[in-house]
């Protein structure tokens, strides 16, 4: 199936872990993902919050395909660092990289009868843990399929990156903000219905 995958890694300040305070950040980690994989209709297929880095997984896509499912992946990914930003206001140290790719992965249960989960496996769903790894604090890091077919995204080039497993250099863009469509729309009118002199 086609998914835009979103991958999402973020630490837990080891000042909070040695003074207790890891279950009310994480509280407000999780409220902030789950508000922004409501409002961008994503399905968090995964996180994993024992591990040193944390891991976020949403997907787009998985379950029905949509013809906004890139665009969706993205504004997740804006909302999810926005939400993060207002976090560190409390939280000076939390950080998170994001990335975003797009690709026919394998998606279904997997698991035994005592546990099972939803999740999504394949080259695109381990490319956007590589970007994600490699995004840094309060980045987006996408790959050229999620450029090419987004609409509504604006991207600029983040060079060329070398990433374990991924057999060939990969060229990887960052989010630069909403296209103005509005504008665009503004636009046509003028020239299509001019103002009589």
């Amino acid at each position: 199936r086609r998914v835009a995958t979103l991958f999402g890694f973020w630490k837990c300040p080891k000042s909070f872990k040695k003074h207790g305070h890891g279950a009310c950040l994480l509280e407000d980690v999780f409220r902030c993902v789950h508000e922004a994989q409501i409002t961008t209709d994503g399905l968090w297929a995964r996180s994993d919050p024992s591990s040193d880095k944390q891991k976020i997984l949403i997907l787009f896509g998985a379950t029905q395909s949509k013809p906004d499912d890139v665009d969706r992946a993205l504004a997740c990914a804006a909302e999810l660092q926005e939400g993060f930003s207002r976090l560190r206001e409390s939280h000076p140290s939390l950080r998170l990289g994001i990335g975003v790719t797009t690709a026919t992965v394998f998606t279904g249960f997997v698991g035994n009868e005592r546990r099972r989960e939803f999740t999504a496996m394949g080259d695109g769903v381990n490319l956007a843990a590589r970007l994600a790894a490699k995004a840094g604090a309060g980045a987006t890091l996408v790959d050229a399929t999620t450029k090419e077919e987004a609409t509504r995204y604006r991207f600029r080039p983040a060079g060329i990156l070398t990433l374990k497993n991924v057999r060939k250099p990969t060229a990887v863009f960052r989010p630069d903000g909403l296209i103005d469509l509005g504008a665009l729309e503004s636009r046509d009118d003028v020239v299509e219905h001019p103002r009589a002199l």
